[in-house]
């Protein structure tokens, strides 16, 4: 840039000196500084973008709105409705519009709770030896004889339902008072023993005595879940026993919920479904087993209970009998 300068200088000065003509003011144009002068490279790469830091939007201010003299403007709204310019008309920061992070949402109705504790499966003592009947000899003595008949059926009623993936058997009394109960719950314990998940569902309509003669809560159970009132799940309870499981009966209400549905649900859970005394669920079951005094087999109410059980579509597999 100094050299460029001074040849522009020198070359004024020596046609100003060659020249005869009358003297001219001669104005020297102004010259740029050097850091002013624009500079090109040729072929220097195209310079890069400046990218802007992003920076949010910032909501406009609340404009509260303007204090007015109640005094002064009386009379006067007229006049001040005619001279004031549309809303629509007025630019959006003069509005007196609060910024969208602070409207409030549309008005819900609030929500509404109420809680309800699991219910404890264990009534009296924890330990299932404390708690469990004397009735059911085979827990607390599993090398006694009478053990030794319930795991035969156990072994009977399993090649009898060979077929079956999840096997559903109920066991009602021919007559009242002939053990169904008492056979039912060692049934159980027999083959929970042998690694069989099991679930016993107390449906007796008079006498549900499952979940006493194991120490367990009699509700919320079997009918409470029919009813619609609390999950399959919360009526579900360990017995203390591996693999054994109690639906106890639970409080009677109407029923909304189809025993079929039901029995399906519990199929996919459980290897054996025991139903004591079943009512709705009879027609389900993969066979139904009657139990009777040896001394009361030729009773007249035993045939006629056999029959009345065989018209309605049960599937009576078999009878065991009962005694000392």
């Amino acid at each position: 840039m100094g050299r460029i300068y001074q040849t522009l200088a020198n070359g004024r000065q020596g046609t100003a000196a060659a020249s005869s003509a009358p003297a001219v003011e001669v104005v020297a144009p102004t010259i740029m500084k050097e850091e002013e002068i624009p500079f090109i490279e040729v072929g220097a790469p195209e310079p890069r973008p400046r990218v802007l830091p992003f920076t949010r939007p910032v909501a406009p201010p609340v404009v509260p709105p303007p204090k007015v003299d109640m005094e002064s403007e009386v009379g006067s709204d007229t006049e001040e409705e005619a001279e004031s310019p549309a809303e629509s008309e007025m630019p959006v920061e003069s509005r007196n519009v609060l910024p969208l992070i602070a409207r409030q949402p549309d008005s819900i109705a609030p929500l509404r709770i109420r809680f309800r504790a699991m219910p404890s499966p264990v009534r009296g003592l924890a330990l299932p030896h404390e708690r469990f009947a004397s009735a059911l000899i085979a827990y607390h003595d599993p090398e006694h004889m009478a053990s030794e008949e319930y795991r035969g059926l156990a072994t009977e009623i399993a090649a009898q339902l060979a077929s079956c993936e999840s096997r559903m058997i109920g066991i009602l009394n021919a007559i009242p008072q002939s053990g169904a109960t008492t056979v039912i719950l060692n049934l159980a314990v027999s083959l929970a023993l042998e690694g069989e998940r099991v679930l016993l569902l107390d449906a007796h309509p008079s006498r549900p005595m499952l979940a006493r003669s194991l120490g367990l809560v009699t509700e919320p159970g079997y009918h409470d879940v029919r009813a619609g009132l609390v999950p399959l799940q919360w009526a579900l309870y360990p017995s203390g026993q591996e693999n054994l499981t109690l639906l106890p009966y639970g409080r009677r209400h109407p029923s909304i919920i189809d025993p079929a549905s039901l029995c399906t649900q519990l199929r996919r859970r459980y290897d054996w479904i025991l139903i004591d005394t079943p009512q709705d669920e009879a027609i389900y079951c993969d066979g139904l087993y009657l139990t009777v005094r040896q001394q009361d087999l030729a009773d007249p109410d035993v045939a006629e209970f056999h029959d009345d059980l065989i018209d309605e579509g049960g599937v009576l597999r078999g009878y065991i009998l009962t005694g000392e």
